[in-house]
């Protein structure tokens, strides 16, 4: 049986200075208590306190009815961070809130639209630690650091190629593509069974990652004056390239396939072929999206079959190795050279390396 010490205050006592007590409240709670399953609560809050909840309780709401309802609204928040933030007496503002969120998305949309991916990929990081971003906008942002990596690691690609082969700069633009790998997981782990479309982007951005890094690790294994890398360091970079670095590609990898065995490379490339066999599955495998009965919906069909012509064109999908895996047709092109017009290749180079994200 909860007893009140000396000099403590009833949860329904006033604070006048002549000490006279308006104890309504916990009367009638008190003799509810046993009919109603509710218990009496005894504690001591200050006199500002009091003042709030003697205000709040009008119109008929009592005092324990407007804490009940504060204590609901604190239990049906589900991020444990802004529960923290409220028993800390952190005051919310929420429309503050939403502001700084839209704020930041605005800056990180320019970084990435004027290809200033470094930038971007901060603001983005930013978003998804902020503590009132929601479910989805957290997988928008690590959509978006995915894409920033991948670009990111064009342009540490074309540095690693200048000059010598620099292993030191490949294996940055292999931990970067690692990373880009990661974040696509964790959106595909938090995505909505209903999103099937973004579902295959994703496996296509899987694939993309798997086959830039079986390109990058035989790009790293060349001398410096192999004619290829002399060709490769002579477009990466420069647009409007592809169908040159592909004719430099498909001389590269029959020569690659007959001198070397790699595990390592093959099993990037294997990765990536089986990726896109989930945009286009084949045999008995069975579609993504497709009904009780097997059927697959026309529309995601006709969307599969869009993302397999072009990977036939990207130029993330060279020509070997991933060519050779029996996909049934050239599902590798040239890639794309290096460093997006406008970005500083040195700067992203190094801070590639550095960057936490």
């Amino acid at each position: 049986m909860a007893t009140k010490r000396a000099g403590a205050k009833h949860l329904g006592e006033s604070d006048a200075p002549d000490g006279t007590a308006d104890i309504q409240d916990s009367q009638q709670a008190e003799q509810s208590a046993g009919a109603d399953n509710k218990v009496s609560v005894f504690v001591r809050i200050s006199p500002s306190a009091n003042r709030i909840l003697k205000s709040a309780a009008t119109g008929g709401r009592t005092k324990a009815a407007v804490l009940e309802a504060l204590l609901k609204n604190l239990a049906e928040e589900e991020d444990p961070s802004v529960r923290e933030k409220i028993l800390d007496r952190a005051i919310r503002k929420p429309l503050e809130e939403q502001g700084e969120l839209l704020e930041w998305r605005s800056w990180a949309e320019h970084a990435f639209e004027n290809d200033r991916y470094f930038w971007a990929a901060i603001m983005y990081k930013r978003l998804v630690n902020h503590s009132s971003s929601s479910v989805g906008l957290k997988n928008i942002c690590h959509y978006r650091l995915s894409l920033c990596l991948i670009r990111l690691s064009y342009i540490v690609r074309a540095e690693a190629l200048k000059g010598s082969v620099d292993q030191k700069l490949f294996g940055r633009a292999l931990k970067t593509l690692d990373k880009a790998i990661f974040y696509t997981n964790a959106v595909a782990a938090h995505l909505s069974d209903k999103l099937l479309f973004p579902r295959l982007v994703l496996y296509y951005n899987l694939a993309s990652c798997r086959s830039l890094k079986a390109q990058y690790l035989v790009e790293s294994k060349l001398g410096p004056s192999d004619p290829a890398v002399i060709k490769l360091r002579d477009l990466a970079g420069k647009e409007g390239t592809g169908e040159l670095t592909e004719a430099v590609w498909e001389g590269l990898g029959q020569t690659w396939r007959s001198n070397q065995n790699e595990r390592e490379v093959d099993a990037e490339a294997e990765k990536a072929f089986r990726e896109l066999q989930k945009i286009l599955p084949s045999g008995d495998q069975e579609p993504l999206g497709a009904g009780t009965d097997g059927a697959e919906d026309d529309r995601l069909r006709s969307e599969r079959l869009w993302m397999a012509e072009a990977a036939m064109k990207d130029t993330d999908f060279m020509g070997e190795p991933v060519h050779s895996l029996p996909m049934g047709g050239r599902l590798m092109g040239a890639r794309r050279g290096g460093a997006a017009a406008g970005s500083d290749a040195s700067t992203c180079a190094s801070a590639s390396g550095k960057i936490s994200i």
